[in-house]
């Protein structure tokens, strides 16, 4: 980017044999839908795809002279309370999906990326994420920090490969514990199912496992809750 001129350089990659796509899109918006302001309620998000927003990696963002990179999702609660996100497609976003915990911070400096100074919220969380896809996103799909509520039937694939480094860099990462508490009793679950098929059947537990996730990619007729988990046992 030359801001003198105007002008935007860039490199094409070497499928185009040195001509142009027949189309370019940029953008420079950060979020696709987050509040500006921090802290409200009662929001329902349902029904959109939400697509290739612009925003930054969350780089040690619990250090205060760091607060301009709190998490920030393409969509975003803003430290919100009981917000729903239901029945949404959330994809190539620059680093994160969704965001739907506190944003981050640190003791004595209240977080805001968008530069406005905004206290931490009183009440904020026990939100309910269902029946969601995140995908493609190029760091991460989903983070909260801090977050509590239900987070269930969310497909969360493909996500990563940017080269962002950190502690951050996953699928799903949240704090909060009623959120770990949902990821536990599901995992038991599954391996209470390949236990009893690998009795019944006689088939080695790694067998069984591959099976069940050949049947679930394949025809989808195993509850949803199994997508979730391919995110811990992949």
């Amino acid at each position: 980017m030359n801001a003198t001129t105007k002008t935007l350089h860039a490199r094409w990659p070497k499928k185009y044999n040195g001509t142009l796509p027949k189309s370019v899109e940029v953008t420079v918006r950060s979020r696709v839908f987050a509040p500006h302001t921090r802290g409200l309620q009662y929001i329902v998000v349902q029904g959109f795809t939400i697509e290739k927003a612009a925003n930054q990696w969350i780089a040690n963002f619990w250090f205060p002279q760091n607060y301009h990179y709190a998490q920030s999702g393409a969509l975003g609660t803003r430290s919100g309370y009981r917000w729903t996100i239901r029945n949404n497609t959330v994809r190539q976003a620059k680093t994160i999906g969704f965001d739907w915990g506190m944003e981050g911070g640190y003791a004595g400096h209240p977080v805001d990326n968008e530069g406005t100074n905004q206290s931490d919220p009183k009440v904020h969380g026990d939100h309910v994420v269902e029946f969601n896809i995140f995908e493609r996103n190029e760091v991460s799909g989903v983070q909260g920090y801090g977050a509590t509520g239900t987070f269930k039937y969310n497909l969360v694939q493909d996500n990563g490969g940017l080269g962002c480094a950190g502690a951050e860099n996953a699928a799903f990462k949240s704090h909060g514990e009623r959120v770990v508490a949902i990821v536990v009793a599901l995992l038991l679950l599954w391996v209470f199912l390949v236990i009893c098929i690998e009795c019944v059947c006689a088939i080695h537990s790694s067998h069984v496992f591959f099976l069940l996730l050949f049947l679930q990619n394949n025809f989808l007729f195993l509850p949803k809750y199994f997508l979730f988990l391919n995110i811990i046992l992949h």
